[in-house]
């Protein structure tokens, strides 16, 4: 999945990070935090210092970031997990490890680090939005008829 926006879905509810699947029709609304939403949508280049710096300390050790994975677990609830790969010896990976973490830390530190974003198809089948053509259509013909019946209780 790429990030393509941060939006404000009303004054209550506060911000959601939009995220377009790859080669897919669905898109995803994840919720983040003020501060993570500015700090996604800064201009590339204006990363904050901690990501990178998260990331320099794994390779010290040995180990490196490979992806940033969203899914829900058994009561629906948004769930990330940061997968690393940690290097044993030279040339031998161990297996990949997780590390839970908030969805808005790790849309951070994807962009961050220039990690791939992964969405479960558990996710993208309970919260994702298809936006194939026909319901793309069926909405603008809602919206149409909407518009044609004009404001309701106005006279």
């Amino acid at each position: 999945m790429r990030l393509v926006a941060v939006r404000s879905t009303s004054p209550d509810e506060g911000l959601v990070a939009l995220l377009v699947q790859e080669g897919g029709p669905s898109i995803l609304a994840v919720p983040v935090s003020a501060r993570e939403g500015l700090s996604l949508s800064a201009e590339a280049g204006s990363v904050g210092y901690w990501p990178p710096l998260l990331q320099r300390c794994l390779e010290a050790q040995g180990g490196r970031l490979e992806q940033v994975r969203l899914s829900i677990d058994d009561d629906a609830v948004l769930r990330a997990d940061l997968v690393l790969a940690a290097c044993q010896s030279p040339g031998e990976q161990a297996p990949g490890r997780c590390v839970p973490c908030t969805p808005g830390e790790a849309l951070m530190i994807s962009n961050g680090c220039g990690l791939p974003v992964r969405a479960s198809d558990g996710l993208l089948r309970l919260r994702g939005v298809d936006l194939g053509e026909e319901s793309i259509s069926e909405k603008v013909a809602r919206w149409r008829q909407d518009l044609a019946a004009g404001p309701t209780g106005i006279r």
